[in-house]
């Protein structure tokens, strides 16, 4: 309140009393914006309207159907990805782009990258963006090649029907490995 700023003697004048009581819904608002706008300077509680403008400023389309915290990631992942490109580092970018466990290796003698994917089989949801960061990041010398975990009929052979009852089609689409046998 302003009038805990004031000197006593100051404070206890009946015009100045009401001329702080009167500024002092005035003060309240400003506060409140600055926080607020204190709040959009993090990636973790930036509004829409910020989120926009940040994606602007980093060359990103705006994906509106995308949420929020996806559009969040995206950015946070731009602004923490920094020179010099290590595998480590291009690991953390793939995995906060494209929300997929990743293993990422290095062959200096070709040169040469290698993305592959352990954390789900078959392509991931948002492979574009994934193939983006990585071509923003990499040196143009170092070529990636990117490897999909895929599930392949040869591992269900020994299954029936009646083996593969507990099993979801999910389940079996994303490659999960089955107990027992079913004949």
């Amino acid at each position: 309140m302003l009038k805990d700023n004031l000197p006593a003697f100051v404070a206890g004048i009946q015009e100045m009393d009401e001329l702080l009581a009167a500024e002092q819904p005035e003060i309240d608002r400003l506060d409140l914006a600055v926080a607020q706008t204190l709040d959009e300077f993090r990636v973790d509680s930036m509004t829409v309207r910020t989120v926009s403008l940040w994606e602007e400023l980093l060359g990103f389309d705006h994906p509106s159907a995308w949420e929020i915290n996806r559009r969040r990631e995206r950015i946070r992942a731009r602004l923490l990805a920094s020179a010099p490109v290590t595998p480590d580092m291009l690991r953390q970018v793939i995995e906060s782009t494209g929300g997929v466990q990743v293993q990422v290796q290095e062959d200096a003698s070709v040169p040469k990258v290698t993305v592959t994917f352990i954390g789900q089989y078959g392509i991931p949801a948002y492979m574009a963006d994934i193939a983006q960061e990585v071509e923003r990041l990499r040196p143009y010398h170092v070529p990636v090649e990117y490897v999909y975990l895929t599930a392949y009929l040869a591992i269900y052979e020994a299954f029936n029907l009646e083996g593969m009852a507990n099993y979801t089609l999910t389940q079996l689409a994303d490659g999960m490995p089955l107990q027992g046998g079913g004949a």
